[in-house]
């Protein structure tokens, strides 16, 4: 008798703990090592940075699985937060310039000329990052992450086009907290969503002197698969 509620309250703490994450330093999520592309000579980009933070508190948000952001009551609210670097907006801004420095853009740190017309300026606003864990199961439980970030792309002629983006990851496990894995992933697939985008929108411009009007992109990300 002793024996099986040892292990009633065993599961009943991998339960708690299923819903309840673990507080976490988020560390900078590291570069991919990809190769130089190539893309039309002559276009130039400014990205400056750092971008500006306008989530509702700055912090990386974390989801408890209930309704709300935190935990029930009875459980200490400073257990239960995610602790989130400030340079996170920094971080975005640095890792776009890379992601286009690998796609063969010249990247330009202090514009000489603003009246370029080979010339974008890259802003954006760091919209929400949250990290939810959701049962499915007695053992099983989904990591969410949910990453929203605005870009304005600006040219020397007065030309503007922005869009959002809006990335969601996906993993599936068995009580194992990765919550750092599925926002490193989510961030990674933002970057690299955001320079490409960049990019089009330069051959665009060279090609007829337009920029398409405002957009968005929505993108699943499942393990590592993307789905629109």
């Amino acid at each position: 008798m002793r024996r099986a509620s040892v292990v009633v309250l065993a599961l009943a703490g991998l339960l708690v703990a299923g819903c309840i994450p673990p507080p976490f330093d988020l560390s900078r999520p590291e570069v991919f090592d990809t190769p130089r592309g190539r893309v039309e000579e002559g276009l130039r980009v400014h990205v400056v940075a750092p971008f500006t933070d306008e989530r509702a508190r700055p912090r990386c948000r974390r989801n408890s699985g209930f309704t709300t952001d935190m935990a029930a009551p009875a459980f200490p609210p400073a257990r239960t937060q995610i602790l989130c670097s400030r340079d996170l907006k920094n971080w975005l801004a640095e890792d776009i310039a890379k992601a286009l420095d690998r796609a063969g853009v010249a990247l330009v740190d202090a514009p000489e000329d603003p009246n370029d017309p080979d010339l974008l300026v890259v802003r954006g606003d760091l919209l929400m990052t949250e990290i939810e864990p959701i049962l499915t199961g007695p053992f099983f439980m989904n990591v969410e992450a949910d990453y929203r970030v605005r870009i304005e792309v600006t040219s020397a002629s007065g030309l503007v086009a922005t869009r959002g983006f809006h990335l969601k990851s996906t993993k599936r496990r068995f009580f194992v907290t990765e919550y750092e894995a599925a926002f490193v992933a989510t961030h990674r697939k933002m970057v690299d969503e955001i320079a490409s985008a960049i990019v089009q929108l330069g051959q665009r411009l060279r090609a007829t002197g337009s920029l398409p009007t405002d957009g968005s992109a929505f993108a699943a990300l499942e393990d590592g698969k993307v789905t629109r």
